[in-house]
Formats: structure tokens, C-alpha cells, sequence
């Protein structure tokens, strides 16, 4: 049996069981068996198991497969057997899918709404796919990844590793726009609930704003035009905020 047991392709490790001194001949692929799919189509992991039927299987075929299938980034694990017959070697791969996606919630957000993250996320809420439907792929072959990209962006269905990545980092594009650099964005699986867990950090402010340089130019000059302003108890600015993405 081979498993990498983590979908991380940083921190996985390839692990194999005892393998039967039989493998050290030479065995050809009679067929492989998919199982415990329910949401992800079977069409989708063919292409990526690149053996026929009739080609030598050795161990390094597997691992490699195996790596393969992770990047899809829809499974929390992935087992592989090998059946050994008299008429070759059949493999089983054996899935773990991530869960059905039917909603989404945060912790910890107290400076921006759930409805703001959810706009900023850009998963449709309303329109769902229906529970328990296969991800629809027919043919897969070099435009994969443009297969992938093109999944509906709704709930009821599975969000792989790389999706749910991204919002991670749509979630602190939107609290650095609101001034906070320090915010940390994690996740995690509560039932068909997926869950953003946040510490958003202090918002960072504008004290003061020094100009160095400036010859032909007064200092409040140009402090006029800038967007940004400093801190000024007249004016009843006593926080402004800091954003390193407000335009010139």
C-alpha cells in the first residue's frame, strides 16, 4: 500500500507498507479500480493515472501518481493497493474527499462584515450546485487546469487546497486595504461548513508624515495633495489610517 497522508505538496511524505518480495519480478497492469469518490467525477483522475493496461508497474509509477492526484487539491488523502493475479497487477486507488462545501462562516472578524468577506471571496452563496453532484469534466488532457479554473463558483461542492488558498489571501488583501498588516487567516472544516478563522491584528495609523527633499516645494504643499493625511487634533483627525495601496 502507498498513501501520502497530508495534501500539503510541501510537507507530504511518501509512505509505503510492506510490499510483497513478488514485486521485485516483473508485473504489467491488468486494471485499476477507483473508489470512495462521491462528488469528485472519475474522469477527472483517469488522465492523471498515466499507466495502461499492459505497462510494467514499479514503485516509483505510484509515487508519482500519487504526488499527482494531491495537486488536484481535492482530497484530504489518497491510498493506493496493488492486487497481485495471475494475470499481473491490478491497482486500487482509494480516496478521502474533501467535504461538500454548503457554507461558509468567520471568526473573529470584528472590523469587517461577514457580507464584505463573502463579496471579497467571490463565491456565489446563492445559487448553489446541487449536493452530491460530480464535478463535471468529460475529457481531460492538457486543458485541465482551464477545466478546473472554469468549475461554477458556488457552493455545494468541493473547494480544492488552491481555491481555498486564494481566499485566504483575498480575506488579508481586504484588511490590508482597511489598514490592518498584521492579519492572520486560517481554516477549517465544520461539517459541510467551511470556516475562516481570523486575527485580525491592530490597525495600523499615520502619526506623522516627513518630506525630505523638498526645495521648490512647501512641506504643506504637498501634504495638501496627498491622500494620505497625518494625525491633527484641529482637524479632528486623531486615528488617520494607513494603506499602502491608496493612489497617488
Amino acid at each position: 500500500m502507498f498513501s501520502i497522508p497530508s495534501h500539503s505538496e510541501e510537507t507530504s511524505q511518501i509512505k509505503a507498507g510492506k510490499i510483497s518480495e513478488e514485486v521485485k519480478k516483473i508485473y504489467r497492469l491488468r486494471k485499476i479500480e477507483i473508489k470512495g469518490l462521491k462528488y469528485v467525477s472519475p474522469q477527472l483522475i483517469y488522465p492523471v493515472i498515466n499507466i495502461g493496461k499492459g505497462s510494467v508497474v514499479v514503485r516509483d509509477n505510484i509515487v508519482n501518481i500519487l504526488r499527482d492526484l494531491y495537486k488536484l487539491g481535492y482530497f484530504r488523502d489518497i491510498e493506493a493497493y496493488t492486487r497481485y493475479t495471475e494475470n499481473g497487477i491490478d491497482l486500487i486507488f482509494v480516496f478521502k474527499e474533501l467535504p461538500v462545501v454548503q457554507k461558509i462562516e468567520f471568526e473573529g472578524n470584528e472590523e469587517i462584515s461577514d457580507e464584505d468577506l463573502l463579496q471579497v471571496l467571490g463565491v456565489q452563496t446563492k445559487e448553489r450546485m446541487e449536493s452530491g453532484m460530480a464535478l463535471p469534466f468529460s475529457t481531460i488532457g492538457p486543458e485541465l487546469s482551464e477545466k478546473l479554473a472554469s468549475i461554477k463558483k458556488g457552493l455545494g461542492r468541493v473547494f480544492s487546497v488552491d481555491e481555498i488558498n486564494k481566499m485566504i489571501k483575498a480575506i488579508k488583501d481586504k484588511y490590508e486595504k482597511e489598514g490592518f498588516y498584521n492579519t492572520k487567516v486560517s481554516y477549517y472544516f465544520k461539517g459541510n461548513t467551511l470556516v475562516f478563522k481570523i486575527e485580525e491584528g491592530k490597525r495600523a495609523y499615520v502619526k506623522e508624515i516627513k518630506i525630505v527633499g523638498n526645495k521648490q516645494l512647501d512641506e504643506g504643499e504637498i501634504k495638501d495633495v496627498m491622500e494620505t493625511k497625518e494625525r491633527s487634533i484641529w482637524k479632528l483627525r486623531f486615528h488617520p489610517r494607513l494603506s499602502k495601496r491608496t493612489a497617488p
